[in-house]
């Protein structure tokens, strides 16, 4: 899903390919949201992409920016700023700030200065984040639940077989071992 919904934004903005080279940036893209969905970030930093991705401040703004440009988006745009009145912070999802009312004490604010009193924030969109958090779930029921170091551990056959469902991105060979493996497994705990 976030691989075609990122692909879907690079056809409709060819300009992007030239900036952000796709094979490039989907992977780190891939893995900031994650591990920004696993600490439940409930708003994505480009200051935070561009200090884990060593991607210079302004080219990772752009990104987020480009991201944000489409209804589909990756990110949805936020639009933060505090009540004058009594200092409660409001966030919009319109960028129509000519006249805003704070949700605290209802004052009216009247011609915001979008360069000092508006800040972007941006959010994941709702599809991406469910996608992810459900990614992160199936995950978490195919670790083994045994204190072991899980990077010195196998992992289950149970677990090789299930990966085999369609698409399979392993060679026929490889999957025919998985499948005698489990197979031989079952036929032993048969005979015993």
């Amino acid at each position: 899903m976030f691989y075609t919904k990122l692909n879907n934004i690079y056809k409709e903005n060819f300009e992007m390919q030239n900036f952000f080279p796709f094979n490039e940036f989907y992977p780190i893209l891939r893995s900031f949201l994650s591990s920004e969905i696993k600490l439940d970030a409930m708003y994505i930093s480009p200051y935070r992409f561009s200090i884990q991705y060593s991607v210079p401040i302004q080219d990772s703004i752009r990104l987020f920016l480009a991201l944000s440009e489409f209804d589909t988006g990756i990110f949805k745009m936020k639009f933060k700023y505090e009540c004058v009145e009594c200092s409660e912070i409001n966030i919009m999802s319109s960028e129509r700030y000519s006249s805003v009312v704070c949700q605290e004490c209802d004052y009216e604010h009247e011609n915001l200065n979008s360069k000092d009193d508006i800040t972007i924030m941006f959010s994941i969109s709702h599809d991406l984040f469910i996608y992810f958090k459900e990614a992160q779930e199936s995950i978490k029921k195919m670790t083994p639940s045994s204190g072991k170091n899980l990077m010195e551990e196998g992992i289950r056959i149970e677990d090789a077989i299930n990966c085999l469902e369609p698409p399979e991105p392993i060679t026929k060979e490889v999957a025919d071992r998985i499948r005698v493996a489990g197979y031989r497994d079952v036929f032993l705990e048969g005979t015993s």
